[in-house]
């Protein structure tokens, strides 16, 4: 089966600047400058692309919110469109 994989806008950016570094358009300093990061984490970023594709992009505190906080479907909140995951309260 196929895993969807939703990127916010600051997501859909770093992939945009890493696919230029792949593709040789960039360097790996132009792209940490675009982005506002330190050449070092724009490496560190480039390997985990390089390594998980797209979805070594998503931030870390992203994962599925039913694993972390299981809720009836009563408790659903509508999330945000830019959001990958469904926000859960806490049964209670």
């Amino acid at each position: 089966m196929e895993e969807r994989l939703t990127l916010t806008s600051k997501e859909l950016k770093r992939l945009r600047a890493l696919e230029l570094v792949e593709a040789e358009r960039m360097t790996v300093t132009e792209a940490a400058r675009l982005l506002g990061i330190s050449e070092r984490q724009c490496w560190r970023m480039l390997a985990r692309y390089r390594e998980q594709g797209a979805a070594g992009l998503v931030h870390g505190n992203r994962r599925d919110a039913e694993k972390v906080n299981p809720a009836s479907d009563s408790a659903r909140v509508p999330a945000p469109p830019e959001l990958a995951f469904d926000v859960r309260l806490a049964a209670g």
